[in-house]
């Protein structure tokens, strides 16, 4: 019986050279998406440190007092380290109630600058104008975030990215 050419089916040669392929475009694809990974945990990083300032900000503004002891509204702050953020409540991140510290941990981004902001009760201002600077690296680029404090307590972020 002779059996048509289209009917034969595929060569060993041509299923290794779709397989090499795929392989192919499977690792770019990775490769490229993990520079987008790392991109989302920086930006996630900048949204947890802004949204630090804004809880802090908040507490200020509405005289919480989460010690219990409070007999003028406290000021509220944010503490910014490394590797981490703290919401903490007194005049200062050394003179704070530790106790009600809330600690927020950042996933793949380096701060510098000022690190530690205090909001003013009922007005919610600080003393100085502040910067924060995020530093996240990717691949051999390293990438900037700037997180704006003014003097009235407004808090502002450049989520986009600035390269070096």
């Amino acid at each position: 019986m002779i059996v048509p050419f289209s009917a034969r089916g595929f060569t060993l040669a041509e299923m290794v050279l779709v397989l090499a392929l795929m392989s192919l475009l499977g690792s770019l694809t990775a490769f490229v998406n993990i520079g987008a990974y790392k991109r989302l945990l920086a930006r996630t990083d900048v949204d947890r440190i802004v949204g630090a300032l804004v809880q802090a900000r908040s507490e200020a503004m509405h005289g919480v007092c989460k010690a219990n002891i409070c007999d003028t509204p406290p000021p509220h702050g944010v503490r910014v380290g490394r590797n981490e953020v703290t919401v903490f409540e007194g005049s200062s991140y050394s003179d704070r109630i530790a106790t009600v510290d809330e600690t927020f941990f950042l996933d793949g981004t380096m701060a510098s600058g000022t690190n530690e902001v205090v909001f003013v009760p009922i007005t919610g201002e600080v003393s100085d104008g502040l910067d924060i600077f995020l530093t996240g690296v990717e691949g051999s680029a390293s990438n900037t975030w700037h997180v704006q404090i003014a003097t009235s307590g407004n808090i502002t972020s450049n989520a986009m990215r600035v390269d070096n």
